[in-house]
């Protein structure tokens, strides 16, 4: 297959797949998300935002970089799915045995009142469903069958609007607030994915489910996942621990992380699409470098890098024109400090951009130390200007972090991969 039937392979999966997470996702965060935040108000609201970063950092503990290790391997065609699939899925649940200790530990010590803690726990629940649902499509993307994925990849997003709506219907009827059904659509919605992937998976190969904890297999799996699980957890601590810190750091931490949450909601939508080029960019990337094809590669990361930046200097733009009315809109209100937070987090989709296709470029060459450095500099950035940001501007100040952070992030990431850029020209026969 020549280098141009591949780049339009390429794009026509990434293009479809932005089209049909585009189609979904915005009436869930921008429709249906923004009327549950409106009708829960900011103490509810706030306190879930604050307890479903804290649990993303826990999710960690999920991964391990197992997700990362499936699909580059089997694009590699180092694993196979009837062989190791009953092994990987048995680390999977070992971990999850462990991430649920932990957060059973962190209620006990940390929550006091007993409706909290049953959200704590179906928010940590509904995390650790929405990560296996994550980890049985590695093997799809593994497998390289991207035209399933992409429809895989808002499948959750479709069965939230649509229970979403069903809540609303049922709220309006019965006039009831009841916040436990709003984590239960999110229950049902990820456990149907689950069933619907395996299905999937098992239409591809017939596989067994578990198998025996192999310790040397273990040993062999998580050291080779560790560089992934150090890069997950700093990023996850840069990504997320701001609204976690505005909960415990102001008098009414609810109120003003339900505030950061209305931009963050709009802004993170816009990290998810910009996240798609590189859902299939890593394997592929990984592909082209096992079959040497440099060339190809670099094909592929200009016109994603292209493609990518455009989008997000758009949306930022367009974000900060047009904010007071996007605001009222979603929202119903134009208060300035919700605005203000707004304008002040758009620049890290500028960031963003940046990181996913050039991070995902440095992960598939296998360059973690680089990375690590990246992301434990950003960590400390991001943890000391928030104690010094977050008591002086609240929510503006979490926004203002976020933003340096992601931008800071980005660029390190591009130069790093433009030298090793550099340098593979000169290796390489380009003619």
């Amino acid at each position: 297959m020549g280098i141009e039937n591949i780049l339009t392979r390429y794009f026509k999966n990434v293009f479809g797949l932005i089209v049909i997470n585009f189609a979904i996702k915005p009436i869930w965060v921008f429709v249906l998300d923004a009327q549950f935040q409106n009708i829960y108000g900011h103490e509810v609201y706030g306190n879930y935002f604050s307890v479903l970063s804290q649990i993303y950092i826990y999710s960690v503990i999920l991964d391990l970089g197992i997700h990362n290790y499936i699909t580059k391997y089997m694009s590699k065609q180092k694993l196979n799915l009837r062989r190791d699939f009953a092994d990987l899925n048995s680390i999977k649940w070992s971990l999850a045995f462990i991430y649920f200790l932990i957060v059973l530990i962190s209620i006990s010590f940390q929550v006091q009142n007993e409706s909290l803690r049953w959200v704590f726990f179906l928010v940590a629940f509904n995390q650790f469903l929405f990560s296996y649902f994550q980890f049985l499509r590695t093997f799809v993307q593994g497998l390289q069958l991207f035209s399933i994925d992409k429809w895989l990849s808002s499948l959750d997003r479709i069965l939230l609007v649509v229970f979403g709506f069903s809540i609303l219907i049922l709220n309006q009827i019965t006039g009831q607030k009841n916040f436990f059904l709003f984590l239960g659509i999110h229950f049902l919605s990820y456990l149907s994915c689950i069933f619907i992937t395996i299905f999937l998976i098992n239409k591809q190969e017939v596989v067994s489910f578990f198998g025996k904890l192999k310790h040397k297999k273990i040993y062999f799996i998580l050291k080779s996942a560790l560089p992934y699980t150090l890069i997950a957890l700093l990023m996850m601590i840069y990504n997320r621990l701001d609204s976690v810190m505005l909960k415990y750091l102001l008098n009414d931490g609810n109120y003003h992380a339900s505030i950061y949450a209305y931009s963050y909601r709009i802004v993170d939508s816009g990290y998810n699409g910009l996240y798609l080029f590189s859902v299939f960019l890593f394997p592929l990337i990984s592909n082209y470098i096992s079959e040497n094809k440099i060339k190809w590669m670099h094909k592929v990361l200009g016109f994603s890098f292209i493609f990518s930046i455009t989008a997000a200097v758009f949306a930022m733009l367009i974000g900060y024109l047009f904010s007071d009315i996007i605001f009222l809109k979603i929202y119903k209100t134009t208060d300035n400090y919700a605005i203000s937070t707004f304008q002040s987090i758009l620049p890290a989709l500028i960031g963003s951009s940046l990181m996913y296709i050039f991070g995902t470029y440095l992960l598939a060459k296998g360059k973690y130390k680089d990375i690590l450095i990246i992301v434990s500099i950003a960590s400390i950035l991001s943890v000391g200007l928030n104690f010094i940001l977050i008591p002086k501007l609240g929510a503006v100040g979490a926004a203002l972090v976020c933003s340096f952070t992601q931008i800071f992030v980005g660029v390190l990431k591009m130069i790093r991969s433009l030298i090793l850029i550099k340098d593979e020209r000169k290796d390489t026969n380009y003619n």
